[in-house]
């Protein structure tokens, strides 16, 4: 297994988005995934903030888009709302909680200079990880995001996608 301390911010993300995936194709494999996973693979380019990405990440989060109270999806597009709402009728928790941990990942460090390899970040990767396990999900092979190295400034550069997502 890949040591993901050595893994940049944005290569764990992508790795967290690569189970997620792994996760939808496995448990629902018939249902189109695109709109949602072209949102969660906006983080792989150079012109995203991290902040927006991880807004719009949020509106999309089964729990916020499945909530009884519409105040945590009352600024969520009605299209979107509704794309989500088909997506993840009869999802197990679980998918919540993968999607959760990705933006937790990357709001670990947000506002801040990553200290040491980013143990937070790593803690979210790893709970990612802990429900593909406890799910019976196969974990994808973590090669394609080993190259992604925790440099600089630990958050890592913009990367091509088609060689990490089995969904676009």
């Amino acid at each position: 297994m890949v040591d993901f301390k050595t893994i940049s911010i944005r290569g764990r993300i992508a790795y967290g988005i690569m189970c997620a995936e792994s996760y939808a194709l496995t448990k629902f494999p018939n249902r189109e995934w695109r709109p949602l996973f072209q949102v969660l693979w906006e983080i792989s380019r150079d012109d995203v903030y991290w902040d927006e990405w991880a807004s719009e990440v949020i509106d999309r989060l089964p729990e916020m888009v499945l909530s009884d109270d519409p105040r945590d999806y009352e600024d969520t597009d009605p299209e979107v709302l509704g794309q989500c709402r088909a997506l993840y009728q009869g999802m197990p928790e679980a998918f919540n909680r993968i999607l959760s941990s990705i933006v937790d990942i990357e709001e670990a460090d947000a506002y801040t200079v990553v200290e040491g390899y980013g143990a937070a970040a790593l803690e979210s990767l790893q709970d990612v990880i802990d429900v593909m396990q406890a799910e019976g999900v196969e974990l994808p092979d973590p090669a394609p995001v080993a190259a992604m190295k925790f440099e600089d400034d630990g958050r890592g550069g913009p990367f091509d996608t088609r060689s990490l997502s089995s969904i676009l």
